[in-house]
C-alpha cells in the first residue's frame, strides 16, 4: 500500500495539450502525414500497471527491496534526478518531448532530426512548454515524500537541473540558464541569466543533458550524438565565433571565469555522467552491445563520422573506443552510476549499476583495470521486470545510500516521431535499498559552518563528500585553507584527495605547493595536482619542468602518466616537450589503450607551431629506438607533415629523414607518407624530400618504396610493383595489398591485367578483394565483362563485391543489366534488392528502362498499406502455434544475416540486433516492413560521387583532413581522397530494402520471429 500526503502541489493533467509538431513547409507536412498514417508503433494490448503492480514485478538481487516513492499524477515523464544539500529530490519532467513548443518544422533530415523556423528565445520570453522542475521532500523522516512543489514550469525542452553558486542551474537547450535564489526559498530572485547559448535541438532524444558539478569546480554536461552545437557565451562571444561541434561530447563550464571547453569528443548517444570518488569520468552509450566510456581529458572517441563529420582536430589519426565489455551480455543502456556508498552491501560496492530502458532491467557490472583505463563485465541483474512499460531512464544515488530510478513509464521509448502518441499520464521514481534499511533523517548541510563542511570531506559516503565540496566552492571561505592544507599533506589520510579538491575549491591551491603534492604517496593526489595546475592559465614554478621530467620518468601509476600526457597539451611547448620525451620513453605503455594516442595528440599540437623543437627531439638516435616512438609516433608525425605538404612541412620531414639512424626508421617515415597520400597520387614533393625518402639508393626496393614510387610515376617502381603483386609466396599479404592500392591510387592502367589475374587466381581471399576494389578506380570499359567472365570462380562474398563495383559507374551499370542479367549470364536471383535499389538511384533513362524490364517497376507501398501489413503480421504472430526458432535461424542467416548480427551470427554491416528490444513484435515489424521508418545513427547510407565519375554507396567509416573511408554494402572499405570528392550526400532511404517478409509463408514468418525474439541463442 502506497501512502501519499500531498502537502503543497498535485501535478496538473497534461493529456490533450499535444497535437503533434507544427510544420512550415510542404515537405515537412508530407513527412508528418506519412508517419501519422503508419499507426501505433507499439502493441496497445499491453496495458500499464499500477505502481504497486510494477514494483511487485521486480525480481531483485538478494538483499534488496524496492518501492515507488513518486508516481503519477504527482510526476509524469521523469527524465533526470538530483538531490540538494537538504536531501530533497529535484526532478526534471520532460513532458514537452519530443517537439519544442512554438517552433515549426521546416525540414526533416529524417524523422529523428528536424530543422526549425527559428531559435527559441530564452525564458521568460520563450514559448511556454509543458516541462517542469519539481522538488520533493520527506519532511518527517519516515521515508515518504510528503511535500511537493514546482520550482519552474512552462519550460521547453529542459533536461537537467543543479544547485550551486547562489541559485539553480537549468539546462534547457539551446541554453544553460542560471536562476538566482540567494535566500534559498525555491523562488527565483530574477529572470534567468543566460550563461551559454547554442546547444542543438535537432533531435530532442539526444540534447545536452546530465548537468553536475565536477570536483574541479566546473559545471559539467554531455551532449548526445544526434545534435550539433555552436556554443557562445552571451556578452562575450560573437555568434560566428562560437565553438562548433557535432555529435557526442563531454563538456564543462567554469561559471566564474565564463570558460567553456570540450573535455572529450565522441562516444555514443550519452545520457549520463557519473564521476567516481577519484574524479574519473564515465558515460553510458545508447547503443546495442553497450559498453560505457571512460572519458579522459582531451580524448577523442569513436563517433558517427557520416552524420557528424570531423573532430574539432582533424589530425587525430586514431581514436578511443568504449571500455571493453564481455560480449555474452549485450545490452542497450544510456545511463549508469558507479556505486561507492557502502549501504547496499559488498556485492554492489565499487561497481556500476546500469539500467537498461529497452530491456526493462538493471545490470550490475564490475570494473576491471586495463592499463590506464578499464574493461567491464556484467555479473548479474540488480532488477528484472516483465512490465514492458518500465523504462528506467536515469539513476542517481541518494543521501541515504539508496539507488533511485527515474522511470519514464511508457510502452513507447523512441526518437522524435511526427505521431505524437506518447502516454504522458505516467511516470515513477523508485528507491532500491538494502532490505530493512531505515529512512534518512532530515538534515540541511547549508546550515553547517565551513569547518563542519571540511569535516564532511571525511564522510564514508561519497554523496556527502561531493555535496560538502560543492558548498565549499560556493562559499570560497579562505578561513579553512590552513586546515585543508595540513590534511592534504598527511599521507595516511584516506581522503587526502577530497581535501585537495576542497583546497582548490576555496582558492588555496597555490603553485608553491606543487612540488610537495607531486610527491604525495597517493597516486590520485599526484594525478589531480597535475590536472588542477594545468586546467587554468597560471604562473608555473621555475623548476617545474625538471620536476615533471623526473615524474614522467619514474611515475609508477599508469593513470597518473595518462593524465600527465593529457595535461601536456595545456602547457607551453618549452615545458611540455621535454616532459613528453620522458613519457615516450616508458616502454611499458606501448600497448596501453589510451596513453600512446594521448602522447601523439600532445606532440601533434606543437607539430607546426613549434616545429624546430619537435624535430630536435629526433636528433637523438636513442629517441628513435623507443618502442612508443617507433610504434605510435614517427609514422603519425610524418603523416601530419605530409598531409599538408607546405615547403616548411616537407623540410621538417627531410630533417627527420636525415636524423633517422637506419633504414627501418626511414621506413616508418615512408609509412606516414603512404598514409598521408592514401587514396591519391603524389604530385608535389620538394626535391630535398624526394631524395631523402623516395629515390632508391640501388638494390631492390621494399614494398613501401615501391608503393610510393608508383604514386610518383617512377617507371622502375611500376615494374617492381607488377612483379611483386602476382607472386603468391612468401610475400606478406599486407605488403601486397599496399602495393595493389598504390597502383590503383596512381591509376596505373598497366596494372589492370594483374588485378584481373589476382581476382581470378589468387589463393588469398583478402588479396582477391583488394584487387577487385582496385579495379573500381580504373574507368576501363572492358572491366565488367572481364569480371563477369570470372563469375564462376567467385565465392558469394566476392560476387556481392563485384556487383557493388559494377554499379559504381553508369556505363558499367548499363553493361551489367544489358549483357549479363539481360542475357541470363547472371540469374536475377543472384542480384540482391540492395543492388537493384542502388541502380534505381541513377537518373539515366536507359538504365531505368532495363531495371523496369528485368526487375519490374518499383512498387511504392503506401503508409496505409504498410500499416495494414504490420497489423496482419502482428495478429498472425500473436495467435496460433509459436514458431520454431532453430528453423528461424536458417531463415535469418539467408535473409538477415548478410547485414545483421544476432547472437554472434551474421555480418556487421547493419546494426547488431542482439541488444535491441526484440521482444517488442510491433517495433520489430514496423522496422522490417518499413525500414526507412527509423535509420539508426551510424547506419545511414551515404552516396559519394567522385570527380572521375564513380558513384559509391556505403557507410562512412571514418574521415579526417585528407580522406574519407567508406564501407560499402559488401563490407569492403574504400579510401577516397577528399580532393577527389565531387559531391557527398546522405541518402534518405535505408540500406535495408522493403519487402523482405513478403515472400515468406506463414510458418516461415513464425519461425523467423521465434528466432529474432529469442532471449538467448537457440
Amino acid at each position: 500500500m502506497l501512502l501519499w500526503v500531498l502537502v503543497s502541489w498535485v501535478a496538473p493533467a497534461v493529456q490533450g495539450q499535444f497535437s503533434g509538431p507544427e510544420v512550415a513547409t510542404e515537405r515537412a507536412r508530407q513527412m508528418v502525414e506519412n508517419f501519422r498514417t503508419r499507426g501505433e508503433p507499439f502493441d496497445p494490448s499491453v496495458p500499464p500497471r499500477s505502481p504497486d503492480e510494477t514494483v511487485a514485478s521486480f525480481k531483485l538481487m538478494e538483499g534488496l527491496e524496492a518501492e515507488a516513492v513518486l508516481h503519477e499524477p504527482i510526476v509524469t515523464q521523469p527524465l533526470f534526478i538530483n538531490f540538494d544539500e537538504r536531501g530533497r529530490l529535484w526532478l526534471v519532467q520532460y513532458i514537452q518531448y519530443p517537439y519544442p513548443a512554438g517552433l515549426k518544422i521546416v525540414d526533416f533530415g529524417d524523422q529523428f532530426h528536424a530543422a526549425y523556423d527559428k531559435v527559441p528565445p530564452p525564458p521568460p520570453h520563450n514559448d511556454r512548454g509543458a516541462d517542469r522542475i519539481s522538488i520533493h521532500e520527506d519532511t518527517d523522516g519516515d521515508g515518504v515524500y510528503d511535500s511537493h512543489k514546482v520550482f519552474l514550469e512552462g519550460l521547453n525542452m529542459v533536461s537537467a537541473v543543479e544547485r550551486g553558486r547562489g541559485g539553480v542551474w537549468v539546462l534547457n537547450a539551446p541554453y544553460l540558464l542560471f536562476y538566482p535564489d540567494l535566500n534559498m526559498d525555491d523562488v527565483p530572485d530574477t529572470d534567468p541569466v543566460v550563461h551559454l547559448a547554442g546547444f542543438g535541438l535537432e533531435d530532442t532524444h539526444s540534447v545536452a543533458n546530465s548537468l553536475c558539478w565536477g570536483p574541479d569546480g566546473w559545471l559539467w554536461g554531455v551532449q548526445g550524438s544526434g545534435v550539433s552545437s555552436n556554443i557562445v557565451r552571451p556578452g562575450i562571444d560573437e555568434p560566428e565565433k562560437g565553438l562548433t561541434f557535432k555529435g557526442a561530447v563531454a563538456w564543462r563550464y567554469h561559471p566564474e571565469d565564463r570558460a567553456f571547453e570540450l573535455f572529450a569528443q565522441g562516444g555514443g548517444n550519452s545520457f549520463t555522467l557519473p564521476m567516481d570518488s577519484e574524479g574519473r569520468v564515465f558515460t553510458g552509450r545508447n547503443g546495442s552491445n553497450h559498453r560505457g566510456y571512460h572519458f579522459v581529458q582531451g580524448g577523442y572517441y569513436i563517433k558517427h563520422f557520416g552524420e557528424h563529420g570531423y573532430f574539432t582536430n582533424q589530425n587525430t589519426y586514431g581514436f578511443f573506443g568504449p571500455m571493453e565489455h564481455n560480449w555474452d551480455s549485450p545490452r542497450f543502456s544510456q545511463t549508469m552510476i558507479f556505486y561507492e556508498e557502502g549501504r547496499l552491501g559488498p556485492a554492489f560496492q565499487d561497481r556500476f549499476i546500469v539500467p537498461n530502458a529497452l530491456g526493462n532491467n538493471v545490470f550490475l557490472t564490475e570494473r576491471l583495470p586495463q592499463g590506464s583505463t578499464y574493461r567491464t563485465k556484467d555479473i548479474g541483474m540488480v532488477l528484472e521486470s516483465d512490465d514492458r512499460w518500465f523504462r528506467p531512464v536515469d539513476t542517481k544515488v541518494g543521501p541515504d545510500g539508496a539507488v533511485y530510478l527515474a522511470d519514464w513509464y511508457d510502452i513507447r521509448l523512441s526518437h522524435m516521431d511526427p505521431r505524437d502518441n506518447w502516454d504522458r499520464k505516467h511516470g515513477r521514481v523508485y528507491r532500491i535499498q538494502a532490505e530493512g534499511a531505515s529512512p534518512q533523517k532530515g538534515f540541511d548541510l547549508s546550515r553547517k559552518s565551513s569547518g563542519e563542511l571540511v569535516e564532511l570531506l571525511d564522510h564514508e559516503q561519497a554523496w556527502f563528500r561531493k555535496t560538502a565540496l560543492r558548498l565549499l566552492a560556493d562559499r570560497r571561505d579562505r578561513s579553512v585553507i590552513e586546515v585543508l592544507r595540513k590534511r592534504v599533506s598527511k599521507s595516511e589520510n584516506l581522503h587526502a584527495l577530497d581535501y585537495l579538491w576542497g583546497l582548490h575549491a576555496v582558492g588555496g591551491f597555490e603553485p608553491s605547493h606543487f612540488e610537495a603534492l607531486l610527491q604525495h604517496p597517493q597516486s590520485a593526489v599526484r594525478l589531480w595536482t597535475i590536472r588542477l595546475m594545468c586546467d587554468r592559465e597560471r604562473e608555473y614554478p621555475a623548476n617545474l619542468t625538471g620536476f615533471l621530467r623526473e615524474l614522467a620518468a619514474e611515475e609508477p601509476d599508469a593513470q597518473v602518466r595518462s593524465q600527465l600526457a593529457s595535461s601536456l597539451r595545456r602547457m607551453p611547448a618549452k615545458m611540455a616537450l621535454p616532459v613528453l620525451a620522458e613519457l615516450l620513453g616508458r616502454a611499458e605503455d606501448v600497448k596501453d589503450p589510451h596513453i600512446p594516442l594521448l602522447l601523439w595528440w600532445a606532440l601533434e599540437q606543437f607539430a607546426e607551431t613549434n616545429r624546430d623543437q619537435v624535430v630536435e627531439l629526433f636528433e637523438e638516435t636513442s629517441f628513435w629506438r623507443q618502442p612508443l616512438v617507433r610504434r605510435h609516433v614517427i609514422h603519425r608525425l610524418a603523416r601530419r607533415y605530409a598531409s599538408f605538404p607546405s615547403t616548411e612541412n616537407q623540410h621538417s620531414l627531410s630533417q627527420l629523414a636525415s636524423s633517422a639512424p637506419d633504414e627501418s626508421g626511414r621506413d616508418l617515415l615512408r609509412q606516414g607518407l603512404a598514409e598521408a597520400f592514401q587514396g591519391r597520387g603524389i604530385d608535389q614533393l620538394t626535391p630535398e624530400l624526394a631524395d631523402a625518402l623516395l629515390n632508391s639508393r640501388g638494390g631492390s626496393m621494399n614494398p613501401l618504396e615501391i608503393g610510393l614510387g608508383v604514386k610518383r610515376g617512377d617507371p622502375k617502381a611500376l615494374m617492381a610493383a607488377l612483379a611483386f603483386v602476382v607472386r603468391e609466396d612468401p610475400e606478406p599479404r599486407a605488403d601486397r595489398i599496399r602495393v595493389i592500392e598504390a597502383m590503383a591510387d596512381a591509376k596505373v592502367s598497366e596494372a589492370i591485367p594483374s588485378m584481373l589475374e589476382l581476382v581470378g587466381g589468387s589463393s588469398d581471399a583478402q588479396v582477391r578483394r583488394a584487387a577487385l576494389s582496385a579495379l573500381g578506380k580504373f574507368d576501363d570499359p572492358s572491366t565488367p565483362e572481364n569480371l563477369l567472365a570470372l563469375w564462376s570462380k567467385m565465392d558469394e562474398g566476392l560476387r556481392r563485391q563485384t556487383l557493388n563495383l559494377l554499379i559504381s559507374r553508369p556505363s558499367w551499370a548499363y553493361i551489367l543489366l544489358r549483357s549479363t542479367v539481360g542475357k541470363g549470364w547472371i540469374p536475377k536471383a543472384d542480384v540482391p534488392d540492395s543492388i537493384v535499389d542502388g541502380l534505381r538511384l541513377y537518373k539515366d533513362e536507359k538504365i531505368q528502362e532495363l531495371i523496369d524490364r528485368y526487375f519490374g517497376k518499383k512498387v511504392q507501398t503506401t503508409s496505409e498499406e504498410k500499416s495494414r501489413q504490420v497489423s496482419s503480421m502482428l495478429k498472425l504472430l500473436t495467435s496460433g502455434a509459436p514458431g520454431e526458432a532453430p528453423s528461424g535461424r536458417t531463415l535469418f542467416d539467408n535473409r538477415c544475416g548478410t547485414c545483421h548480427k544476432l547472437f554472434g551470427r551474421g555480418e556487421q554491416i547493419g546494426p547488431n540486433l542482439t541488444g535491441y528490444e526484440r521482444t517488442n513484435l510491433d517495433y520489430m515489424l514496423v522496422n522490417t516492413v518499413d525500414p526507412n521508418a527509423g535509420i539508426r545513427e551510424g547506419f545511414r547510407t551515404f552516396q559519394v560521387e567522385t570527380k572521375d565519375g564513380r558513384i559509391l554507396m556505403g557507410f562512412v567509416e571514418s574521415r579526417d583532413s585528407t580522406k574519407l573511408v567508406l564501407r560499402d554494402l559488401a563490407g569492403q572499405l574504400t579510401t577516397i581522397s577528399v580532393e577527389d570528392i565531387a559531391t557527398e550526400m546522405a541518402l534518405p532511404t535505408s540500406l535495408m530494402p522493403e519487402g523482405l517478409l513478403n515472400r515468406l509463408t506463414e510458418k516461415e514468418l513464425r519461425d523467423l520471429f521465434a528466432y529474432l525474439t529469442s532471449p538467448t541463442a537457440p
